[in-house]
């Protein structure tokens, strides 16, 4: 169990900055109800709308480029060998990778998607106040 948890941290430290591209998809959804076209009344919802719709696509696609990429890569650039040649059990090795790639995916889905639900279950909404001066 402690070499899944090390592999697993390894492959986490090696992958950080898809924490930051999370970040960034945050800061669009943060945007978009301010766009052009969208009503006051409707930024809670265009948030919400714009929030879960982005991470649902992050989320997605990184389970596709980490399931291709989280054993193909090392394979193919021989690096994979380097776990087989340590005293590490085969299932250690792929289970930590398997943890390391679901951590990932649910970190970032909840990066961005958490801030809308949190959003949405407050009594008063700072996007739906209307700034504007009539």
């Amino acid at each position: 169990m402690n070499a899944t948890l090390t592999i697993a941290q390894r492959e986490l430290t090696e992958k950080r900055f898809v924490f930051v591209a999370a970040g960034a998809f945050l800061a669009l959804a943060l945007v978009i109800p301010f766009m052009p076209g969208v009503h006051p009344s409707e930024r809670a919802a265009a948030f919400f709308l714009a929030s879960f719709c982005l991470a649902s696509i992050f989320a997605l696609g990184l389970s596709a480029i980490l399931g291709s990429t989280i054993v193909g890569r090392e394979l193919s650039d021989g690096r994979l060998s380097f776990y087989f040649s340590r005293p590490l059990p085969a299932t250690s090795i792929w289970w930590g990778k398997l943890l390391a790639s679901a951590a990932l995916i649910l970190g970032c889905f909840a990066i961005i998607g958490l801030p809308a639900l949190i959003q949405r279950r407050a009594p008063a909404s700072w996007m739906s106040r209307d700034f504007r001066r009539r």
